[in-house]
């Protein structure tokens, strides 16, 4: 077979036209290195070898364009890859070649993923633990990048964000919210004890005024909920209802008396 006509791409590849109407994707590194030019003559196995050689650039090109957006682990570049039908074999090449230029690095991955996490957000260990392993990062890595997110910074975090979200309004009684913070931050990966370190820390006070409009308010919604059979056993199944809801039992006698006083 033999070369009819050699045209560069707006991809940067160069297109051979064989004379039995194959068409062939090159890049320049492989245009070189078989010396293709217009009018050679090519074997069967000659273009095998090409379009091996074309498939090892393809991928190493599609792997440089995925890691020039970020920076990316090696399950990312091998999963990343596979999809694109790059060969296991090309594959390990590409990574190989990329750890040699240190482009892939999943221990440089891992620190600038934690340096983000802790710049940009309120993500605990546990979460960030996590979110490592399913990128791929191996356990000895994360556990080497995690000594860096001392008890000391996971303390400052959380009594910062911690703030944050007491000084938004709510309809929840002072200990609901507190229990909903604490909740909240498992949730985002830190241990209860330096929780419960950082509350006592911020040592975060009811607001008498503030609490005693949020009973109000939660027993005249309770009110119209509740059937009984008498004032007494209304009162008590208001009193379960509100303490459930975390009010102090001597703020909720204060507006059962008040009750009291109102149906007299």
């Amino acid at each position: 077979m033999q070369i009819e006509k050699i045209k560069q791409l707006k991809s940067g590849l160069y297109q051979l036209d064989l004379d039995n109407q194959q068409q062939l994707q090159v890049s320049e590194d492989v245009l070189v290195k078989f010396r293709l030019l217009k009018g050679k003559e090519l074997t069967t196995e000659e273009i095998e070898q090409i379009k091996q050689a074309s498939m090892y650039d393809y991928g190493l090109q599609q792997a440089l364009n995925y890691l020039s957006y970020q920076l990316r682990t090696e399950k990312e570049i091998i999963d990343y890859l596979l999809k694109k039908e790059i060969s296991h074999a090309d594959i390990t090449r590409i990574c190989q070649y990329l750890k040699a230029q240190q482009l892939l690095d999943d221990l440089a991955y891992a620190k600038s993923y934690l340096r983000t996490s802790l710049r940009l957000s309120d993500k605990g260990p546990m979460v960030i633990r996590q979110k490592l392993s399913t990128k791929g990062v191996s356990d000895s890595i994360i556990q080497q990048v995690l000594l860096d997110y001392t008890p000391e910074i996971q303390l400052t975090i959380l009594k910062k964000s911690m703030s944050k979200m007491l000084q938004r309004s709510s309809q929840k009684s002072h200990y609901q919210q507190l229990q909903k913070i604490k909740l909240a931050f498992v949730q985002k990966g830190f241990s209860y004890g330096l929780i419960d370190q950082a509350m006592q820390a911020i040592a975060p006070t009811i607001d008498e005024e503030q609490e005693w409009d949020r009973l109000v308010k939660e027993a005249e919604k309770s009110k119209r909920r509740i059937k009984a059979k008498n004032n007494y056993e209304f009162q008590q199944k208001l009193k379960q209802k509100l303490y459930q809801k975390g009010y102090q039992l001597d703020l909720i006698q204060q507006y059962l008396e008040q009750v009291e006083i109102d149906d007299e």
